[in-house]
């Protein structure tokens, strides 16, 4: 199941231009029924668009047949296409698909009977497993009791973080507020906090950096050799020019600066790890977890690198996610330049 989730993520990004465009936009509009129908609120113009996608994948399945999809099999009686006919009519009665998951309940008969029942000798399941759950809390208890004493629970101070949806030190989930943040460090409610502030935010994104960068005082030449990065000191060149005039810094783009153009500054500090959030699309006061993005120079084995990609819209006109991905949009990988670095005077 996991990795049907993982796959329908990537799936049409990988067969397009590889496969005949009907049977392309029916796995689009397939992703697109998925999608839609996992939202946590639905209007009647949503399940509009949860209708249009399903209808406009059975209209283009056919080329699915042609191009070889389904193997032998010449039919579609499949029962899982045939149960998302019932989805609208599901989500008219009885509302939003997400509250009737069987998720958190298999998820708690894992942690409070399988694994317990495999810690023991097969003898005596439920003795056994009440004394695993006591332990364990003993334990855990243990745990929080020392962890508090040392945990800086102002979360600036590493690249740990409990809103990626893991459970952090001290058993909470609690999603941490980068907007609030940034809006006390901004209003100097913090004047000790290091600078530049390591969490800033736009209108409708934060980004958080951890208080110690990964590379310290690298020499910018080394840098630029290090991350495959030919045009680093023109980009920043361009940035910091547009910055002094306050202006706007657009993204992408030729570089105005010479090859040779000098910086102020001989060496920076880089972060290989930022972490972003947003609210989300369907409910703007719904504050989402962060999401980290990661980069990493090439080696031996990855000669490119590693690196999370993000979509970007520079056409400022444009609001995501109402607009769509229409306007100039491009994917970019987590760039150094951009994203990581924090200058550094010498």
């Amino acid at each position: 199941m996991r990795l049907h989730r993982e796959v329908q993520r990537y799936i049409v990004g990988v067969v397009a231009g590889g496969i005949p465009q009907g049977a392309l936009t029916a796995i689009r509009a397939l992703t697109d029924f998925r999608y839609r129908s996992q939202a946590p609120k639905l209007t009647d113009v949503d399940i509009a668009k949860l209708t249009a996608s399903l209808q406009e994948f059975h209209d283009n399945k056919a080329a699915l047949m042609e191009a070889g999809a389904r193997g032998s099999m010449d039919h579609w009686q499949i029962l899982k296409l045939e149960i998302m006919l019932s989805v609208v009519p599901s989500i008219r009665s009885m509302g939003a698909l997400g509250q009737w998951s069987a998720d958190i309940t298999e998820h708690a008969h894992i942690d409070v009977i399988k694994d317990p029942a495999r810690s023991g000798n097969n003898q005596n399941f439920d003795g056994q497993i009440c004394h695993y759950l006591d332990r364990q809390e003993k334990c855990q208890l243990f745990m929080q009791a020392t962890t508090a004493h040392y945990l800086d629970l102002r979360g600036d101070s590493d690249d740990s973080d409990p809103s990626d949806g893991e459970e952090n030190t001290l058993g909470s989930r609690q999603v941490t507020d980068y907007f609030k943040r940034a809006h006390t460090l901004s209003a100097g409610d913090f004047p000790t906090a290091p600078r530049p502030y390591r969490t800033f935010a736009s209108s409708t994104t934060t980004f958080h950096l951890a208080s110690r960068p990964k590379m310290t005082n690298i020499d910018v030449d080394r840098a630029a050799e290090l991350y495959g990065l030919p045009d680093f000191k023109p980009a920043m060149v361009d940035y910091l020019a547009r910055h002094h005039h306050n202006l706007t810094h657009t993204i992408g783009g030729r570089r105005r600066a010479m090859p040779d153009c000098q910086l102020p500054f001989d060496h920076i500090q880089i972060w290989s790890k930022i972490r972003i959030q947003s609210y989300s699309s369907y409910d703007l006061k719904m504050l989402l977890p962060s999401q980290g993005l990661h980069v990493s120079p090439p080696t031996v084995n990855w000669p490119f690198g590693r690196y999370n990609s993000v979509i970007i819209s520079r056409d400022g006109n444009k609001d995501w996610p109402h607009s769509g991905l229409h306007g100039e949009v491009s994917t970019y990988s987590l760039a150094i330049p951009t994203n990581c670095a924090v200058l550094k005077r010498s």
